[in-house]
């Protein structure tokens, strides 16, 4: 398993970025949030990005890994973060409905490592089956629910 960092300050390198990008998975690490009444947001560098631009502009992943603030949020409108990469083709998108606190989402993100290059392989092999991604997750979050209770 091969992990890529890219640091992307505007639309545009990100566009790039993704465009070149041709791996399964993309994990999205910075400031998330969604204007009451708008469009959810992610920051880059001070620069708003609205992911509904992404659409046809951008290669997207099947898996999209939302590690921002409100990136699905309960209490707004359908124009959130998560749908936007959906739209854009993302298979599954991984998203948080509330406010993150970044040493959480960073141990969680640490665990989903993990729990890629470790479990799965062993889980497949094992069992000579494959894994559906929301059995995958839903493994994780439990995991990390009672990790913290």
């Amino acid at each position: 398993m091969e992990v890529i960092f890219k640091d992307v300050t505007n639309k545009n390198e990100l566009v790039d970025s993704l465009n070149s990008f041709k791996f399964a998975l993309v994990i999205f690490d910075m400031h998330g949030g969604h204007d009451y009444d708008g469009h959810g947001f992610l920051e880059l560098s001070g620069e708003i990005l609205y992911p509904y631009e992404l659409m046809g502009l951008a290669n997207i992943p099947p898996i999209v890994v939302l590690s921002a603030c409100d990136t699905s949020p309960a209490d707004r409108n359908h124009f959130n973060a998560a749908n936007a990469f959906l739209c854009a083709g993302a298979k599954t998108v991984l998203a948080s409905t509330y406010p993150i606190l970044s040493r959480d989402a960073a141990i969680y993100i640490g665990r989903l490592y993990k729990r890629l290059r470790y479990y799965l392989p062993e889980r497949i092999l094992f069992t000579k089956t494959s894994l559906r991604w929301s059995e995958f997750i839903t493994g994780l979050n439990r995991r990390v629910y009672f990790d913290y209770f």
